[in-house]
């Protein structure tokens, strides 16, 4: 059961997160097309971003082709005594092709009947920041996490 304090910042905070979502979706970070490498390292600096304005220590490691996001919550936002939780989940997405049998262009989020349409939306990039947001609300409300993150988030499927 979550916390009134963290329901009620889920809850305020639903319009920025949700704008946060459409700003990933935006990157094409195909992982198995070389001209998306750029759009696949701005992917990863861009949450790598948020999860340190959080209080993560983050960084990036090489990996393959695309970085990975390996970010910790230290003594400031989780008990050192702890258990941790590893939150797997990777940025880059699989190409949309067939491109014409999008309704909407698959890189420009749309929202209809309440769920949200775009490339890496479910799979991967909507769960991804769904643990970081949740991750945000017990930060930001309670002061610190109930128990040690490690995110591990890469890009290459």
């Amino acid at each position: 059961m979550l916390p009134s304090e963290v329901k009620e910042y889920l809850e305020t905070h639903r319009q920025e997160h949700l704008e946060r979502l459409c700003t990933l979706l935006r990157f094409p970070s195909i992982s198995s097309q070389s001209n998306h490498d750029v759009d696949c390292l701005s992917c990863a600096e861009y949450i790598l971003d948020h999860l340190r304005r959080l209080g993560f220590s983050a960084r990036l490691e090489p990996w393959k082709r695309h970085p990975m996001i390996i970010a910790r919550s230290n003594g400031d936002i989780a008990p050192a005594d702890a258990p941790t939780l590893l939150v797997y989940a990777h940025y880059d997405v699989q190409p949309p092709d067939p491109v014409e049998l999008w309704t909407n262009p698959p890189f420009e989020p749309t929202i209809r009947d309440g769920a949200v349409y775009a490339r890496g939306a479910a799979d991967d990039k909507g769960l991804l920041l769904t643990t970081v947001h949740a991750a945000e609300a017990f930060i930001r409300t309670i002061g610190k996490l109930p128990l040690n993150i490690l995110f591990f988030f890469e890009g290459d499927e």
